[in-house]
């Protein structure tokens, strides 16, 4: 495994389904790699653990639509997964079919998610993940890497056998690092942006019984040999240190290289460019009568309950049904004033019947409107959910006027 720091750009990410924020640091990547003429390098995170889950929208009828959330895979190390086909593929050929009944383009939905289908003869997450990007991103040829592999490299081995001998110093700065981090950023919870290190704790994981646990200073890495798998600051940091000087980040990733940034100097004594940050929150183009651009659903509510207690505040202001009321409630007191106002009540409560019928109607409406913006607003479908042509304004976005 033999890359020049310098001649190579890199980003990555779990096996899963990508949506456009994730998608976006591929197409980064790619780019800058043309423009600087270097090679692309694709990382795929199979050591990690999770269960690949995807989220699609679902037609219910002409008016509703809602998100459902599918799994890939059963949760555990996806290295080890395998894809639940049946399942994934039901879920989008049932997107398929319900397509047209929901986006303004169904057929780059449609031919997006067949990409997917015919991809999916791969056993695992991580198999499937490397296909779809070779295939996606064909015409830069990008060298797709799984960690798994990365971690058996003599680089790697060298890379975690200096952080073993000096674990008191990293941790002391990394734990620093984090605290003055959550200083600058007013963050309480001490898991933000990466848990501390323990005491003897070291930024990598050892798998024991198909679990991940913490590797110490006083493991002995010579019984460990590519068994070693690194935590997401510790693999950050190899990369830019022995495979891609820049590794683009998203939002989350870019956050924990701020640490990064820091044990580069204070550890390794090295200063190296900031990583690139790309992020991309896209809406989807469904058709117009999912969207609802009515009155808030508290407004109407408040004019049914006071259409319900108040009917006359509805009818005009010289009408003779309100004047009759405020001549009653600026004359003297009676035995017969309570029973006057419940009458004057019920005649405009009959008078603004058509009205209450169609504030009810305007709330159904609205009630169902307010109840598709989640899923109109939902950032993390499937890539092929959006349109190319805004996520290509936001890839453009991204560049620098100097690059």
């Amino acid at each position: 495994m033999n890359f020049n720091p310098e001649e190579t750009i890199a980003t990555g990410h779990q096996p899963v389904l990508l949506h456009p924020g994730l998608l976006i640091k591929f197409e980064l990547a790619c780019l800058l790699a043309r423009q600087e003429r270097k090679k692309v390098l694709f990382l795929i995170a199979d050591h990690d653990e999770g269960s690949a889950d995807y989220i699609l929208p679902q037609y219910k009828h002409p008016s509703r639509l809602i998100r459902q959330i599918h799994r890939m895979c059963r949760p555990g190390i996806y290295a080890r997964a395998k894809i639940l086909k049946e399942h994934v593929v039901a879920s989008l050929q049932d997107l398929i079919e319900e397509s047209p009944q929901i986006f303004a383009n169904p057929e780059s939905v449609q031919k997006g998610a067949r990409f997917i289908l015919e991809l999916l003869d791969e056993d695992g997450p991580a198999q499937y993940l490397r296909v779809f990007l070779r295939q996606f991103f064909a015409p830069t040829e990008p060298s797709v890497v799984m960690v798994s592999e990365l971690c058996k490299s003599s680089a790697f081995e060298a890379f975690a056998a200096h952080i073993h001998e000096r674990g008191d110093t990293f941790a002391t700065i990394h734990n620093e690092a984090l605290r003055d981090y959550r200083k600058a950023h007013q963050i309480k919870n001490r898991a933000q942006p990466l848990p501390d290190l323990h005491p003897d704790e070291l930024p990598f994981w050892i798998v024991k019984e198909d679990k991940r646990i913490p590797l110490t200073v006083h493991d002995d890495l010579r019984t460990l040999r590519g068994q070693i798998l690194p935590r997401a600051l510790s693999l950050s940091l190899f990369m830019r240190l022995h495979i891609a000087r820049t590794f683009v980040h998203g939002t989350g990733g870019g956050r924990y290289d701020r640490i990064a940034d820091v044990l580069l100097e204070r550890f390794y004594n090295r200063e190296l460019p900031p990583s690139p940050i790309a992020t991309a929150t896209l809406k989807i183009r469904a058709l117009p009568h999912f969207d609802y651009d009515g009155r808030p659903v508290a407004h109407i509510q408040s004019d049914l309950r006071k259409i319900k207690a108040d009917p006359l505040a509805f009818l005009a202001e010289d009408h003779p049904l309100r004047q009759e009321r405020a001549r009653i409630l600026t004359g003297e007191s009676s035995a017969g004033r309570h029973e006057a106002l419940l009458n004057l009540k019920e005649k405009a409560r009959n008078l603004v019947g058509d009205l209450a019928v169609r504030l009810a109607q305007e709330l159904e409406s609205a009630t169902l409107g307010a109840g598709n913006e989640p899923a109109l607003l939902e950032r993390t479908y499937p890539y092929f959910c959006y349109e190319e042509r805004d996520r290509a304004e936001v890839l453009a976005s991204l560049i620098r006027p100097d690059r």
